[in-house]
């Protein structure tokens, strides 16, 4: 039931659909299923279809010829573009080997699509693990296509002209681990996010980070330690580390475990309860503790996921002095307050000021006095 995903508890790299149909009404009853995958960084790669020719190109079947889908045409082994695979430039993502795989005489693009899905599924799960975070549509493919650096088939006999991405697993793995990976990931924090890990290799950080590529992310182990946030939870540790995640990390596995610290700063709460904040760093939650460390603690900020509120203004009501006519009045009502004024004269008209939050309905209502 894809409405019911969440992101704890499933492990979904990639979706396959080696299967489909020239018709575009024919993946109406699970194109909102895609969507749905798609939402939340499941992708679905699917064969480009096996109609093709090396008289035309041709424009993917359907689901692979949806926008939110990675389509996989094939090639012979050798770059060079399968006669029966539906190929167009702009149409197909990438082209994998689809001929003699996985043995001889299997042909098609349906053997060439799950080829991509375990690369987008490894690629995800790299990522996942280290950042918490997926990689978007646009990414994935980014990362399949090397950047636009990545290898490229022989010309298309359709018009002796056209070349096409080629599938490169290993390229492909390198790249995410250099692009997205790397930058961010702390051996460290994976040592203090498994008790066996921090066994096995200390305060070796980079055996850590080849166990985490190696094996780790294939046993759904993920880097749920955050030196940034455990520096964040405790105000000495701010004073004397600031934004040293390592020495955060470092002090937790020597120290600050025995004496019974914990991680208590939620940078997802403090987005929450600091809308500017969260409008400032883009809703990424290393900006925001670091944000918190760096000024919002100073600042009083609240981190308990509840915005915090200044004191209402109280409403002024029209006492024996008339109210103006225009932005100067000194006449106030607030959301959910009351305020009264007198028509003095014929054409007497009194403004009053309000405090009032864009995208909110407010009902204002007016009423004559009883007399």
């Amino acid at each position: 039931d894809v409405g019911n995903l969440s992101h704890a508890g499933w492990q979904i790299g990639a979706v396959n659909m080696s299967f489909g149909s020239t018709s575009y009404t024919w993946t109406s009853s699970f194109r909102s299923q895609i969507a749905l995958l798609d939402g939340q960084g499941v992708y679905t790669v699917a064969a480009s279809g096996n109609g093709g020719s090396h008289s035309d190109t041709e424009h993917p079947i359907y689901p692979a010829g949806l926008s939110d889908v990675i389509s996989v045409g094939s090639h012979d082994g050798d770059g060079n573009p399968s006669s029966f695979s539906r190929n167009a430039d702009g149409g197909v993502h990438i082209l994998a080997d689809g001929e003699n795989v996985p043995g001889d005489g299997d042909y098609g693009t349906s053997y060439a699509a799950p080829q991509v899905t375990a690369t987008v599924s490894t690629v995800q799960a790299l990522v996942d693990g280290a950042t918490g975070a997926r990689l978007s549509f646009a990414e994935v493919v980014d990362v399949l296509q090397l950047g636009g650096n990545g290898p490229r088939s022989a010309v298309d006999p359709a018009d002796n002209a056209t070349t096409y991405y080629l599938h490169d697993h290993g390229g492909s793995v390198a790249y995410v681990l250099d692009t997205y990976v790397d930058p961010v990931f702390s051996g460290l924090e994976y040592i203090a996010s498994y008790n066996d890990i921090e066994a096995t290799f200390g305060r070796d950080a980079g055996a850590a980070r080849d166990h985490f590529i190696g094996s780790g992310v294939w046993e759904g182990r993920i880097v749920a330690f955050d030196g940034l946030e455990y520096i964040a939870s405790y105000s000495d540790l701010r004073a004397v580390f600031g934004t040293d995640r390592a020495a955060g990390s470092s002090h937790y596995l020597d120290a600050g475990r025995a004496e019974g610290r914990t991680v208590t700063f939620d940078a997802d709460a403090y987005l929450t309860a600091n809308p500017d904040v969260a409008a400032a760093v883009g809703g990424d939650p290393d900006q925001a503790t670091l944000h918190y460390i760096t000024s919002g603690a100073a600042e009083g900020r609240p981190t308990d996921g509840t915005p915090a509120t200044s004191p209402q203004t109280p409403a002024v009501s029209e006492n024996g002095t008339d109210f103006s006519q225009g932005p100067w009045s000194t006449g106030y009502v607030g959301v959910g307050q009351s305020a009264t004024g007198t028509i003095g004269y014929a054409g007497d008209r009194d403004w009053f000021a309000a405090d009032l939050t864009a995208g909110e309905t407010v009902v204002i209502q007016v009423c004559g006095a009883s007399t």
